[in-house]
């Protein structure tokens, strides 16, 4: 069995001047609860879950489980996904977050870093930008490739080229691009190497 970067325990820091305990975000997901427009998303009727971390946990759980397959009920069932790990720009740790994605060849995952178009860019692509090598977790018809790789953000014609490509394949996410005023970068992970060779 293949070995995959352990799933980081949730840490609560408490910052100067703030509250303690932290309070829950009050965002939420059809899944979980009334749904209604959330405070990190610009897409009307789009809410996310209440506690979007214990979420991507549970998504993370389940793709690993089902081969890169989400298999649980919800939103994301039947998704395409890839799992991405990131070091932290402050902390030096590693995050793993489920993303949609494309693919430009065998060797290029793309990655759409809109956050639901929110006004501003999500921590993975900072973490990303700070520190470009990753690891990617992808499925393939024989379970899940596993591989380091380095990420760039693609800019003019590469761009241009990979978002029509998105808004042929997936328009719902490239009207995203309609509903925020930041360029949402398209990111592009060549692979370095596989981590099962």
């Amino acid at each position: 069995m293949r070995e995959r970067p352990p799933l980081p325990a949730p840490v609560l820091r408490r910052r100067a001047g703030s509250r303690w305990p932290p309070r829950a975000r009050r965002v939420h997901h059809p899944d979980f609860g009334r749904a209604r427009r959330s405070a990190g998303t610009n897409i009307p009727g789009v809410s996310l879950p209440s506690d979007m971390r214990a979420f991507n946990r549970s998504v993370i759980e389940n793709f690993r489980a089902g081969d890169g397959r989400i298999t649980r009920e919800g939103m994301l069932k039947g998704s395409d996904l890839v799992l991405l790990t990131t070091v932290g720009r402050r902390s030096g740790r590693q995050h793993i977050v489920p993303l949609g994605y494309l693919t430009d060849g065998d060797d290029r995952t793309v990655l759409w870093a809109s956050d639901m178009a929110a006004a501003e860019h999500p921590q993975w692509y900072r973490n990303l930008v700070a520190e470009p090598q990753v690891i990617i977790e992808r499925p393939t018809p024989a379970g899940i490739d596993l591989f380091t790789g380095t990420a760039h953000t693609a800019a003019g014609p590469e761009r241009e080229r990979l978002f029509a490509i998105l808004e042929e394949r997936f328009p719902h996410m490239a009207a995203h691009q309609q509903q925020t005023e930041r360029e949402i970068p398209l990111v592009v992970v060549e692979r370095v190497s596989g981590l099962a060779d």
